[in-house]
């Protein structure tokens, strides 16, 4: 059960977020998500995780899932997200800039695991550095992330008095 609910927690988070994240970017407008599946979800952010998670609770006794008009519901979302905002060719162009930021911070971590938050030091003695440091980048935001790679990479200003 444990796996399964990160699982589902896992793919409501990065649903949402990432329909954030597109509209920040200005891939993708609000009033372009589809209305029938706004209706039933919600349609802000909030209302959707809320709106996933309570259905997730009320119908998860036997078998951990969603009700069949909400799992209906989810899927028609993620089908819009792989439809328009996955192969949107601004987001396409910003994934080797992604895959390279992330190499170079699990890199980067793994060399200096003093980097770690004392949390994942603890899963890094107990299960290796590598599972520690994949565990750590797993649960960055995207702002977190790009923050970290730059305090690390990108020299900084500084004065000579």
């Amino acid at each position: 059960w444990e796996v399964r609910v990160v699982r589902y927690a896992d793919q409501i988070a990065f649903m949402n977020h990432d329909i954030e994240d597109a509209i920040t970017a200005g891939v993708l407008r609000p009033d372009q998500l589809p209305r029938e599946i706004t209706d039933l979800l919600g349609n802000t952010k909030s209302r959707r995780i809320t709106t996933l998670i309570t259905d997730l609770v009320e119908n998860s006794r036997e078998e951990l899932g969603f009700s069949p008009e909400i799992l209906d519901g989810f899927l028609a979302l993620k089908d819009f997200m792989y439809s328009t905002v996955y192969v949107d060719e601004v987001a396409k162009k910003e994934e080797n800039k992604v895959q390279k930021m992330i190499g170079e911070l699990y890199d980067r971590l793994v060399s200096r695991p003093q980097l770690l938050p004392e949390g994942f030091l603890h899963i890094a003695y107990q299960e290796g550095i590598e599972r520690a440091v994949v565990d750590y980048i797993s649960g960055m935001s995207d702002e977190f992330a790009t923050r970290m790679f730059v305090e690390q990479f990108v020299p900084q200003k500084w004065h000579v008095l």
